[in-house]
């Protein structure tokens, strides 16, 4: 992998922490007050909240598949590989088909309106663990760039 790739590794990181965000928010709001009505920002974190998820699950699928890379794998093997990782329990393939299917479909009940949602803890659950992955990501590339090789670590120094 390319050294010069850190930025993007962290931009990545920040735009899916980001989404991850608003929707621990939003989910949260949602399981306060049911019946509030949805703002514009609300639909439109929900709206990247379903993209992500749809992403991981072309991940899952490309995995399964014989994979290939392309261009355009890179845009569904970092959410999938995010998604893995924001998981609390090891699963199969299956389990982990039904968790992202039983999250779009809470999502997409708030964009219809329904009240009644009981995907919606887990769903809060999930993305607040995207947001702490993306965190973590974030804080390991910028550590690598600072504590690369032939920098100075001050851990190092006091080591000894």
């Amino acid at each position: 992998m390319y050294e010069d790739r850190w930025l993007d590794d962290v931009s990545g990181a920040i735009e899916i922490g980001g989404v991850a965000d608003a929707l621990v928010l939003v989910l949260a709001r949602r399981q306060n007050n049911p019946t509030e009505p949805l703002q514009s920002e609300d639909k439109e974190a929900l709206a990247k909240g379903l993209q992500f998820l749809n992403r991981a699950r072309e991940g899952l699928s490309w995995l399964d598949e014989q994979p290939r890379v392309s261009a355009d794998s890179r845009s569904f093997v970092n959410p999938f590989s995010v998604a893995v990782r924001s998981l609390p329990d090891r699963v199969t393939t299956t389990e982990f088909a039904e968790q992202l299917d039983g999250m779009v479909a809470a999502l997409q009940g708030l964009l219809a309106g329904k009240t009644e949602n009981p995907g919606l803890p887990p769903a809060r659950t999930f993305f607040g663990r995207v947001a702490s992955a993306s965190t973590d990501s974030i804080t390991d590339a910028l550590r690598k760039r600072t504590m690369g090789p032939g920098s100075w670590n001050p851990a190092f120094v006091y080591s000894r």
